[in-house]
């Protein structure tokens, strides 16, 4: 579960975890930002996180970013590539859970890495 707040979260994609997803708990009406930097768009933000926690030096990737609720019926973005200078912004239909699925952008198995997504 990720946690609104305005810090970013750093992820890693790897062979083993091709995939991130994150829940969040949303309550209706209440409106949400998702942002990310990755390789493509804040890579000096992300490598600026990364040096902050002690990983100096490590591998970033490319992300695409889907945003959905539990059920699928309010599907936010789908793939979209870039979210640090234009994250996509929503309102929750209903309460409940929403997702953050983050895959490499491309399906070469050597793009992986780290990248960063925050809530708010």
């Amino acid at each position: 579960e990720i946690i609104i707040d305005s810090d970013f979260h750093i992820g890693n994609l790897s062979n083993g975890l091709p995939v991130c997803i994150y829940k969040f708990a949303c309550e209706e009406n209440s409106s949400y930002t998702v942002s990310w930097v990755d390789s493509y768009e804040g890579k000096d933000a992300l490598m600026n996180l990364l040096n902050d926690e002690g990983l100096e030096n490590q591998i970033c990737c490319d992300v695409k970013v889907s945003v959905y609720s539990e059920n699928k019926t309010h599907i936010v973005c789908e793939n979209q590539d870039s979210g640090y200078v234009n994250p996509p912004s929503f309102t929750a239909e209903n309460s409940g859970y929403y997702f953050i699925e983050i895959l490499p952008y491309s399906d070469d198995p050597n793009s992986r890495g780290y990248f960063a997504v925050k809530l708010n």
